[in-house]
Parts: C-alpha cells; structure tokens; sequence
C-alpha cells in the first residue's frame, strides 16, 4: 500500500508540474510530464486518472499541433 500511495502522491507532483507547462504553453514538456503520470497511474491501476492523462496528453498534442506555423487545425470547438 505504502509503495501505491508514493506512486500516487509522485504522479500527482508530475500532474501538476505538467499542468504548468500546459498553462505555459509549453506543450512538449507538458506531454512528457502527463506521459510519466500516465504510467504511475497504470502501475496503481486508477482507471479514472489514466484516462484524464490520456485526455491531457490529446490536448496538449491538439495545441502543439495548431502552434505550428502554417498548420490550419482549429479543432472541434
């Protein structure tokens, strides 16, 4: 148990620190922090933070993608 909250209290951390970056714009950092957060949340196997990490990383990777210079996404809002 002991090993499963320092999982979960490390990956709380790494969310944060993403969330950051995210509010920062700094899209590729924000990704590989959700991306380590993602993978304590599977190590513990909380299903419901698994799936807004996936759902963080799609943003982040959304955003990055529409930052490009010359790139016409503009999502589905």
């Amino acid at each position: 148990m002991i090993k499963n909250n320092n999982y979960y209290n490390e990956s709380e951390k790494l969310y944060n620190l993403a969330e950051t970056h995210y509010n920062n714009s700094r899209w590729t950092e924000a990704i590989e922090c959700y991306n380590k957060a993602l993978d304590l949340y599977k190590n513990i196997g909380n299903k419901v933070k698994e799936v807004e990490r996936l759902n963080s990383i799609g943003l982040s990777y959304r955003n990055l993608n529409s930052a490009r210079p010359g790139n016409s996404f503009q999502g589905g809002q």
